[in-house]
């Protein structure tokens, strides 16, 4: 498992006591993103894998990062997800079972089946920017800017990542999809709360406009 944090020591020690519970603590990754509070002590003291930056480069770096040395230690698949405890970590389960069953390379968690508490501008940005990546690569995409999916290994070492922040997650649905690695998806349960989220608007607006204009001059 690899999860990026940054100023979570509120919520990381509950989904670290949590995922233990599926699964085993030497294949849990956590990267500290230059955090100014206590989020590298928390996971420290959870004694999991800790990879620190002293400055905060951004989610795209942790996910670079996590994924290098996930595969170093020789995972087979790798589970991101978030560490602001908006995911259940109880789904990973339903995610090991996808994967026994499907050859997908890529499972997204999708919380479009329920949109109740989801904030209006999340919906409309996560709809249009899966829209444009499904479009693009020819494969449904349900939810693009869900932070909990499943990647295999051989994935990750074919494939080559370079963009900063939230816009990695769209560059590597693009080139997986472009590369016609097979992505599927499964309904997981979310919980929004009052916490300030990481996105910024412009920012990872611009970010994914860039990478999906990029995507027509990559060689495949």
């Amino acid at each position: 498992m690899v999860i990026p944090a940054f100023n979570e020591e509120k919520s990381l020690g509950r989904l670290l006591d949590e995922l233990k519970k599926y699964v085993d603590k030497s294949q849990i990754i956590v990267i500290d993103d230059g955090s100014k509070d206590n989020t590298r002590i928390v996971a420290e003291k959870s004694d999991v894998h800790v990879i620190s930056h002293k400055n905060n480069f951004g989610k795209g770096e942790s996910l670079r990062r996590g994924f290098d040395e996930a595969v170093k230690r020789g995972f087979s698949w790798i589970i991101t997800m978030d560490a602001d405890m908006q995911h259940y970590p109880a789904d990973i389960c339903r995610f090991l079972e996808k994967a026994g069953k499907q050859d997908a390379d890529i499972i997204l968690g999708t919380r479009m089946g329920n949109l109740k508490n989801m904030p209006f501008q999340r919906i409309l940005s996560n709809k249009i920017t899966s829209y444009f990546i499904s479009l693009r690569i020819g494969q449904k995409v349900e939810d693009s800017q869900c932070g909990f999916r499943m990647i295999s290994r051989r994935l990750i070492e074919e494939i080559s990542l370079h963009k900063s922040h939230f816009s990695l997650e769209s560059e590597l649905l693009l080139k997986a999809g472009l590369r016609k690695f097979k992505i599927d998806s499964i309904a997981i349960k979310t919980v929004y709360s009052n916490s300030k989220s990481h996105i910024n608007p412009l920012r990872d607006t611009l970010g994914f406009i860039f990478v999906f204009i990029s995507s027509f001059f990559w060689r495949k």
